[in-house]
């Protein structure tokens, strides 16, 4: 089979990721490269002979874009979300307690947020366990965090706070098993 022509994309994703203490970091910008590539290889076959083996390969990089994005990789402790300021904080099983890295978290949420003058708090809960107990779960989640903002901040903050117990569940209960997702608090700046 005689190909006079062969064209060939390779399309091909390399990021850097790197590790932080805390899931904030509005400094840091994760940047992926996409290249486009185009092998072009052509041979030739002169009637009534063997295919002619001197092939002649190029490589050109058609075109290459740099993606940055604002999201912070997932980690086991929290989450946050650089283009809608919130931080969401992520719990174990039948847990309300700030871990050490929720503080640390909060405490660089905080300070980066300038001015605290109204935050919203929402405390979620996984679909384990009966549903009016999740609702107070999610309650003592969101009550423990404001409770720790107030500590840092002082009382002269605005803190609404809603306990959606399992009925918004951020991921499937298949992952919500492996990473806990469901079982978190979101926090919002409002100013």
């Amino acid at each position: 089979m005689n190909f006079s022509n062969k064209l060939c994309c390779v399309f091909f994703a390399l990021g850097f990721f790197p590790v932080h203490a805390s899931c904030i970091d509005v400094d840091n910008a994760y940047n992926h490269t996409v290249a486009v590539i185009s092998k072009t290889e052509v041979t030739t076959q002169v009637r009534g002979n063997l295919l002619n083996k001197n092939t002649k390969e190029k490589m050109q990089v058609l075109s290459s874009d740099k993606i940055v994005s604002s999201e912070a990789p997932y980690s086991n402790s929290c989450f946050y979300n650089a283009n809608d300021k919130m931080l969401t904080l992520i719990y174990g099983f039948d847990s309300d307690k700030l871990s050490v890295k929720h503080k640390s978290s909060l405490r660089d949420y905080l300070d980066n947020a300038g001015k605290v003058t109204s935050i919203e708090i929402e405390g979620h809960a996984d679909s384990s366990g009966d549903s009016k107990y999740n609702v107070k779960l999610s309650s003592r989640r969101a009550n423990n965090v404001a409770q720790y903002i107030r500590n840092e901040i002082g009382k002269n903050v605005k803190i609404s706070m809603k306990a959606y117990g399992e009925s918004q569940p951020s991921c499937s209960v298949e992952i919500n098993k492996r990473k806990g997702c469901n079982r978190r608090t979101s926090l919002t700046v409002l100013h």
